[in-house]
C-alpha cells in the first residue's frame, strides 16, 4: 500500500498583490470605466505585515489587479521592504503617477515596470486611454532611461503593454519608433476584452491583414533590440491550470484567491494566517476538483481551463457582459474564518516516522487523533488505513478508505490502495 508523505502542497512561487482597487482613469474596456462603481480598497500595512512570512519564501512579487497600484499610499514602503529582502518585483501601471521617488527605488531594485499605453501616438492614446497624461508619461519614461544610464543599471526593465482593439490597431505602426525613443526593453501585445457597445468594430473580420500588420511591427521592434511578447495574438491555447501550485493572489481587501484568478476566493487575511488559507479546505477542494477533471463552477469559465481559440471564436476576445457585476459581488464577499492548521504538518510527519519505523500502533494513535481534528483531509485517512492494514485490520482499513472516497481526494491514490486491499482479500 502507498503512504502519503506530505499533507501540505508546495507554497507559491509567485505572489500576486493588488495594491489598490480603483483607478484615476475611466477606460472604456475596464470595470472602472463602467457605470457600476464600488468603493475603492487599499492593501493596508497590517495585511502586508501578515504576508511577510510568505514573501520570504516566494521568488517574485507581482503588483497588479483591478486598479492603479501607484494610488496605494504605502506602496513605496512595500517596495522598499522587497528591496531589503532582495526580492524581484513587477508593477503594471497606467504610468500617470510615476515620480522621482519611485524611479529612485526601482533603479536600485531587481524590478520591472510595465506601462499600459495601448497606443503608438498621442492622438490614439487620448482616444482610448486619457486626454491629459501623455506628456507626463513620456517624460517619466525618458527620465527612467536617463537614470538607468547614469547609474549603469538595467533596472527597472521597462515594458509597454498594448491591448489591441479596432480603435488603436493602426497606431501600432508608430510603436517601433516610439519604443526606440523611450529606451523600452519589451512590448507585450494582447487583445482588449471589448464591452458590448464596442463589438460592432470589424477588427477580426480580416484576420490575414491584422496578422500581417502584427508580423511587420514585431519584426521592426525585434530588429531594434526590443523583445516582443505576442504569443496570445492568434495562438490557440489548450492547457490545464498551471497556477494552482505556483501563484497566490491577494486583493486589496486582503482576500486570498486560489490561483491567478480573483474569483476563486479561499480565505481572508483579516481572519486567518496565509498558511491556514493556502492549505485550508476551500483551496484544497478547488485544486482537487481540477486534478480530478471536475473543476468547480468558478473555474469552468477560466480560459486557462477551457482553452482559448482566438482564431475561430470571436467570443474569446470579448469582455463578458456580467463581468462588472461579478467583480462587485466578489468584492462584497466575506470569506468565512477557517480553522487553524497549526501543528498539523509536524504531527502528520510524526506518523510517517512511526510507519516507516514499523511502530504501527503509534501510527494508528497519531493518525486517529488527527482524523478527529481534521476529518476532511484524505491524506490522514489514507495513512490511518495503511497503518491498520499493516496491523492486519483489513476490515477497518476498508472502512477508512471508503470514508476517504466520500471527501475531496486524489482518486488515483485512494483507488490504488483499494485495489491492493481487494487483491490481498481476494474480494
Amino acid at each position: 500500500m502507498k503512504i502519503i508523505r506530505e499533507i501540505f502542497r508546495p507554497e507559491p512561487e509567485v505572489l500576486y498583490l493588488e495594491p489598490y482597487f480603483g483607478c484615476n482613469f475611466r477606460c472604456f474596456c475596464c470595470v472602472h470605466g463602467s457605470e457600476l462603481q464600488s468603493q475603492p480598497a487599499e492593501l493596508n500595512p497590517s495585511v502586508f505585515e501578515k504576508l511577510k512570512p510568505i514573501i520570504a519564501k516566494v521568488r517574485h512579487v507581482h503588483f497588479t489587479g483591478l486598479g492603479e497600484p501607484l494610488l496605494n499610499r504605502h506602496l513605496l514602503d512595500y517596495l522598499g521592504y522587497l528591496r531589503e529582502q532582495g526580492k524581484s518585483y513587477y508593477i503594471i501601471t497606467n504610468g500617470s503617477l510615476i515620480n522621482e521617488a519611485l524611479i529612485d527605488l526601482m533603479t536600485t531594485s531587481r524590478s520591472e515596470l510595465s506601462v499600459s499605453l495601448d497606443a503608438g501616438n498621442r492622438q490614439t492614446y487620448e482616444y482610448v486611454r486619457h486626454r491629459r497624461y501623455w506628456p507626463g508619461i513620456m517624460a517619466a519614461l525618458k527620465r527612467i532611461a536617463k537614470v538607468r544610464a547614469d547609474r549603469k543599471t538595467r533596472f527597472p526593465l521597462v515594458y509597454l503593454t498594448f491591448h489591441i482593439n479596432a480603435m488603436n490597431l493602426l497606431s501600432l505602426v508608430q510603436l517601433p519608433e516610439l519604443c526606440s525613443e523611450l529606451g523600452v526593453d519589451a512590448v507585450k501585445l494582447s487583445w482588449t476584452h471589448l464591452p458590448t457597445q464596442y463589438r460592432g468594430y470589424s477588427l477580426f473580420n480580416d484576420q490575414a491583414r491584422v496578422a500581417e500588420l502584427l508580423d511587420t511591427v514585431s519584426s521592426q521592434l525585434q530588429r531594434g533590440g526590443i523583445h516582443v511578447q505576442s504569443e496570445a495574438a492568434f495562438n490557440k491555447h489548450e492547457r490545464g491550470c498551471w497556477a494552482l501550485s505556483t501563484m497566490a493572489f491577494v486583493n486589496a481587501s486582503g482576500t486570498v484567491a486560489a490561483c491567478c484568478s480573483r474569483w476563486i476566493t479561499v480565505g481572508s487575511l483579516l481572519e486567518n494566517r496565509f498558511e491556514d488559507i493556502w492549505n485550508g479546505m476551500p483551496r484544497r477542494k478547488s485544486c482537487l476538483a481540477i486534478l480530478n477533471g471536475k473543476p468547480e463552477e468558478s473555474c469552468r469559465d477560466c480560459r486557462q481551463i477551457r482553452g482559448v481559440d482566438y482564431e475561430t471564436n470571436a467570443a474569446d476576445f470579448l469582455k463578458p457582459d456580467d463581468l462588472d457585476k461579478k467583480i462587485l459581488a466578489e468584492k462584497a464577499r466575506k470569506p468565512d474564518k477557517l480553522p487553524s492548521l497549526d501543528g498539523l504538518a509536524s504531527e502528520f510527519h510524526s506518523g510517517i516516522h512511526a510507519l516507516l519505523g514499523a511502530d504501527l500502533q503509534a501510527a494508528v494513535s497519531i493518525y486517529s487523533r488527527l482524523d478527529e481534528r481534521f476529518p476532511e483531509f484524505f491524506e490522514i485517512k489514507n495513512n490511518l488505513a495503511v497503518s491498520h492494514y499493516g496491523l492486519g485490520n483489513r476490515e477497518k482499513c476498508r472502512e477508512i478508505l471508503f470514508q476517504a472516497t466520500e471527501i475531496p481526494h486524489n482518486e488515483r491514490l485512494i483507488q490504488w490502495n483499494l485495489d491492493v486491499l481487494r487483491g490481498a482479500s481476494g474480494n
